[in-house]
């Protein structure tokens, strides 16, 4: 017993397991967690902001499309004034001559004002209320489609071909990302000015960029229009050109 009682007491007297200390963070640490905390933050901007830059060009498009429908009083409430630099489009350029104050940086202002003029409705697309402006730069086909004021276009109301320019947006069903789907036959609507003008599609091709002024510039002596985007994803060498003859006029 008394053996038995000597080894209890020994080992009860045996020192206790320490945990080991923790190590004490250095500056260099804290500077590692921040880089990290900073690089999962950008991850999280770059993923956000094309949805976000999405949301703000469709809000703005959608109150031209409102300035339109019910036009203000006061004619310099008929548009919208943007930021020039704001919701740019990745891979956005021109493939013609661009107008002045786009080259010439004393021509250029911080803001912009976007005149909406005409509606486009594609049905067999699903296109609905897309807002036309007039000229087609940079800053207007950020947030619909754009009436061509060069050489070989005209007016929406007169004889002749209007050219319209659109975007193939990433995004599906957004401004002309779906043109290709139209076919010979398929109609094109057009509001401008109260009256509705109804188009039907009689040609369609794909052509290089260089090529589609040569279509743009051809003469039409009937009131049609030629509606161009990009073709063929992420590159796009190629332009889509759908042509429609003027078919009927309504009062709206």
């Amino acid at each position: 017993m008394r053996n038995k009682s000597h080894y209890t007491e020994n080992n009860d007297k045996r020192p206790a397991r320490q945990r080991p200390k923790r190590r004490q963070l250095t500056l260099l640490d804290y500077f590692l967690y921040l880089v990290i905390v900073i690089l999962l933050a950008i991850g999280v901007w770059l993923l956000l902001k094309p949805q976000i830059d999405n949301q703000q060009r469709q809000a703005i498009s959608d109150d031209l499309v409102e300035i339109l429908k019910n036009p203000p009083q006061v004619e310099a409430s008929r548009g919208i004034w943007v930021n020039r630099d704001a919701n740019r489009i990745p891979g956005e350029s021109y493939d013609y001559q661009p107008p002045d104050n786009e080259t010439n940086p004393t021509n250029r202002s911080e803001m912009i004002f976007i005149e909406p003029i005409a509606i486009i409705q594609i049905d067999k697309i699903n296109l609905a209320n897309l807002p036309i402006m007039r000229g087609a730069t940079n800053e207007n086909l950020r947030y619909g489609a754009a009436l061509y004021t060069g050489t070989g276009s005209v007016e929406i109301s007169e004889p002749g071909q209007s050219t319209i320019f659109g975007h193939h947006m990433w995004e599906y069903g957004r401004h002309f990302n779906r043109l290709e789907e139209l076919e010979i036959g398929d109609t094109v609507r057009i509001i401008y000015q109260g009256k509705e003008y109804l188009y039907v599609i009689d040609k369609t091709i794909a052509v290089t960029p260089n090529k589609q002024i040569e279509n743009i510039r051809k003469p039409r002596d009937e009131n049609s229009i030629l509606l161009i985007t990009c073709k063929d994803p992420p590159d796009y060498p190629l332009r889509f050109l759908v042509f429609a003859k003027l078919e009927s006029i309504r009062e709206q």
